[in-house]
Protein backbone atom coordinates (compact mmCIF):
# COMPACT_ATOMS: atom_id res chain seq x y z
CA UNK A 1 0.00 0.00 0.00
CA UNK A 2 1.75 3.73 -0.85
CA UNK A 3 2.10 6.08 1.71
CA UNK A 4 -1.18 8.06 0.45
CA UNK A 5 -3.67 5.14 0.35
CA UNK A 6 -2.19 4.57 4.33
CA UNK A 7 -2.86 8.11 5.18
CA UNK A 8 -6.25 7.75 3.97
CA UNK A 9 -6.84 4.53 5.80
CA UNK A 10 -5.93 5.69 8.88
CA UNK A 11 -8.11 8.61 8.72
CA UNK A 12 -10.72 5.88 8.49
CA UNK A 13 -10.28 4.82 11.74
CA UNK A 14 -10.83 8.13 13.02
CA UNK A 15 -14.04 8.54 11.34
CA UNK A 16 -15.23 5.62 12.40
CA UNK A 17 -14.16 5.18 16.07
CA UNK A 18 -11.91 2.86 15.27
CA UNK A 19 -9.36 5.31 17.81
CA UNK A 20 -12.34 6.50 20.41
CA UNK A 21 -10.07 4.90 22.99
CA UNK A 22 -7.23 6.68 22.17
CA UNK A 23 -8.62 10.22 20.97
CA UNK A 24 -12.08 10.16 22.06
CA UNK A 25 -12.80 14.04 21.48
CA UNK A 26 -10.84 14.36 17.88
CA UNK A 27 -12.97 11.16 16.72
CA UNK A 28 -15.91 12.14 18.37
CA UNK A 29 -15.41 15.65 16.01
CA UNK A 30 -14.96 13.79 12.96
CA UNK A 31 -17.76 11.78 12.96
CA UNK A 32 -20.03 14.01 13.74
CA UNK A 33 -18.55 16.64 11.21
CA UNK A 34 -19.02 13.79 8.13
CA UNK A 35 -23.00 12.61 9.64
CA UNK A 36 -23.91 15.82 9.56
CA UNK A 37 -22.19 16.31 6.05
CA UNK A 38 -23.60 12.96 4.70
CA UNK A 39 -27.65 13.74 6.16
CA UNK A 40 -27.32 18.03 5.36
CA UNK A 41 -24.77 18.64 2.92
CA UNK A 42 -23.21 20.87 5.89
CA UNK A 43 -20.66 19.45 8.18
CA UNK A 44 -21.34 22.06 10.77
CA UNK A 45 -23.97 21.29 13.80
CA UNK A 46 -24.25 21.49 17.80
CA UNK A 47 -20.96 21.72 19.65
CA UNK A 48 -19.04 21.72 16.75
CA UNK A 49 -17.00 24.96 15.70
CA UNK A 50 -17.93 26.50 12.09
CA UNK A 51 -16.41 24.63 9.11
CA UNK A 52 -15.54 27.72 6.87
CA UNK A 53 -16.24 28.05 3.25
CA UNK A 54 -13.09 28.21 1.76
CA UNK A 55 -12.46 31.69 -0.27
CA UNK A 56 -8.79 32.79 -1.98
CA UNK A 57 -8.89 35.92 0.73
CA UNK A 58 -8.01 34.25 3.73
CA UNK A 59 -7.92 30.84 3.00
CA UNK A 60 -9.83 29.61 6.27
CA UNK A 61 -8.77 25.91 7.23
CA UNK A 62 -10.55 23.97 9.81
CA UNK A 63 -7.60 22.54 12.11
CA UNK A 64 -9.38 18.78 13.49
CA UNK A 65 -7.27 18.38 16.66
CA UNK A 66 -8.07 17.28 19.63
CA UNK A 67 -8.90 21.13 20.19
CA UNK A 68 -11.06 22.39 17.11
CA UNK A 69 -9.58 26.38 15.33
CA UNK A 70 -9.60 27.87 12.60
CA UNK A 71 -6.47 29.43 10.94
CA UNK A 72 -5.89 31.06 7.69
CA UNK A 73 -3.19 30.16 5.43
CA UNK A 74 -2.68 27.06 6.85
CA UNK A 75 1.45 26.29 6.02
CA UNK A 76 1.17 29.17 3.89
CA UNK A 77 5.36 29.59 4.42
CA UNK A 78 6.05 26.10 4.02
CA UNK A 79 3.79 26.04 0.81
CA UNK A 80 5.50 29.30 -0.61
CA UNK A 81 9.14 27.76 -0.20
CA UNK A 82 8.06 24.61 -2.31
CA UNK A 83 6.48 26.98 -5.18
CA UNK A 84 10.46 28.37 -5.07
CA UNK A 85 11.81 24.87 -6.06
CA UNK A 86 10.37 24.38 -9.50
CA UNK A 87 13.31 21.96 -10.36
CA UNK A 88 10.98 19.39 -8.02
CA UNK A 89 7.64 20.18 -8.03
CA UNK A 90 7.15 21.81 -11.32
CA UNK A 91 3.73 22.38 -12.47
CA UNK A 92 3.89 20.04 -15.53
CA UNK A 93 4.73 17.13 -13.48
CA UNK A 94 2.05 17.79 -11.57
CA UNK A 95 -0.50 17.43 -14.67
CA UNK A 96 -1.89 14.28 -16.30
Amino acid sequence: MNRAASRRVRRLGFLFGALLLALPQLSKNMTDYWANFAKTANPDGPGLLHWPRNNRAHEPTLVLDNQLSVTDRYHDAQCNFLDTVPEIFSKEESTP
